[in-house]
């Protein structure tokens, strides 16, 4: 309980309680719980928002980013790890903690990577891309060996997907 209540009390604080540090930044050794910005992969965080603007889809912007040679935590891009970037509240400079329950946002200890204009954008047409796909279901993707086979270049799990459109 008390360790619960100090990271609890350090993240009302702002401070960054450990952890995979989030890509784009890096840690402060001098001062605990806070962090500095990493200017390479800061660039390629702002990249990403960038070309998911541009291009208007998970899949393309992470192939773009894959194409220019660039990684996240030495791994590819994927839709997944794209989309857990984009909607990452951090980059605006934002530490979020629960409270019995609720989710709150406090000003962080390190500086924001993406203006609040450029990451609401990006909010909303996430927002509508989800709505514009179908739910999944068990019927739609029976793919039973999913998650078992991994990638040989990056050693992502590799996942069934229906072949739908052109």
């Amino acid at each position: 309980e008390r360790v619960t209540a100090g990271m609890n009390d350090r993240a009302k604080r702002g401070l960054f309680n450990g952890g995979q540090i989030p890509f784009g930044y890096q840690l402060m050794p001098e001062k605990k719980g806070h962090l500095a910005i990493h200017e390479e992969n800061k660039d390629i965080v702002v990249l990403a928002f960038d070309l998911f603007l541009q291009e208007e889809s998970l899949a393309s912007a992470a192939r773009s980013l894959n194409e220019k040679g660039l990684k996240i935590h030495g791994k590819m891009f994927t839709d997944s790890n794209l989309d857990y970037l984009l909607n990452n509240r951090i980059y605006l400079g934002l530490r979020s903690y629960k409270d019995r329950g609720e989710v709150k946002e406090v000003k962080a200890c390190w500086p924001s990577i993406i203006g609040e204009s450029k990451f609401n954008q990006v909010q909303k047409l996430l927002k509508k891309n989800r709505f514009s796909r179908k739910s999944p279901s068990k019927s739609r993707y029976p793919y039973i060996l999913s998650g078992l086979c991994f990638c040989a270049n990056c050693g992502d799990p590799l996942v069934g997907k229906s072949a739908h459109g052109n």
